[in-house]
């Protein structure tokens, strides 16, 4: 027993144990069951030939590499600024996550703004690079190496007078400012640069106009060389009348 006097021990108190908070909630890692690409293409009016080809091409492509958890939406442009806006407006609304197009650079300066506003990236297949940035990117054949590269060869073999015949479209503009560039850079000279609209099926005058030159003496042609940068159907008929006017003009066709 304890003596008198002596303080009893107590008891030790009981601390409440810290409750440890719950989880936090773990956000769900949604996986999109598709990726939805709008293709924005000139499928009716003066260019439903090219846009045509290109939403064929595309399709292909699609059927031959892509998986099921990719889907092509082709939204016709008309080739138009309003066009494409109204196309940018329905891949938006039927949830696009990519925009592939449209095809011509007033058509991006259009349409880009609506993308931009929902952070939808924009592929566009125009060769203008003054309408990119912001989540727009050009896509286009970018033609300047690749004319150098041709009129050097050119050069190499001693065809220093040149003739440029390209089409009306951004395409065909590309060309010919990278064809001047380098013809200038090359210390070559350019006879002649013109122009044809790529949705027509006559180009007779366009050709006559285009061979109606001046021949320097001593040569049989006022071209050493053409740059026709086309291709199908279209390349042949104008390489044709181009024979078939100098032929009958007395030149040599090149």
């Amino acid at each position: 027993m304890p003596a008198a006097g002596d303080a009893m021990a107590a008891p030790p108190p009981n601390v409440a144990q810290p409750v440890p908070p719950p989880p936090a909630a773990v956000k769900p890692v949604i996986q999109k069951s598709e990726v939805r690409a709008a293709l924005l293409l000139p499928l009716s009016g003066a260019q439903a030939v090219t846009g045509q080809a290109m939403s064929n091409a595309a399709q292909l492509a699609l059927f031959e590499i892509a998986d099921a958890k990719f889907s092509l939406i082709p939204l016709d442009t008309k080739g138009t600024a309003e066009g494409a806006v109204v196309a940018t407006q329905q891949a938006l609304a039927q949830g696009a996550d990519i925009i592939l197009g449209p095809l011509f650079s007033f058509e991006v300066k259009a349409a880009a703004p609506l993308a931009r506003e929902q952070s939808i990236p924009m592929l566009a297949f125009t060769t203008d690079r003054s309408v990119t940035g912001g989540g727009v990117y050009a896509l286009g054949f970018l033609p300047g190496p690749q004319v150098v590269r041709v009129l050097a060869y050119a050069r190499e073999q001693g065809r220093n007078r040149i003739g440029v015949l390209v089409r009306t479209d951004d395409y065909g503009r590309a060309v010919a400012e990278a064809a001047k560039d380098a013809i200038a850079a090359l210390g070559m000279e350019l006879v002649a640069l013109d122009y044809y609209d790529p949705a027509a099926t006559d180009f007779t005058t366009v050709v006559k106009r285009f061979t109606n030159r001046r021949v320097p003496p001593g040569q049989k042609s006022p071209f050493d060389a053409i740059l026709l940068p086309d291709d199908g159907v279209r390349l042949r008929n104008i390489a044709s009348l181009l024979t078939y006017f100098l032929t009958e003009g007395g030149m040599e066709p090149p």
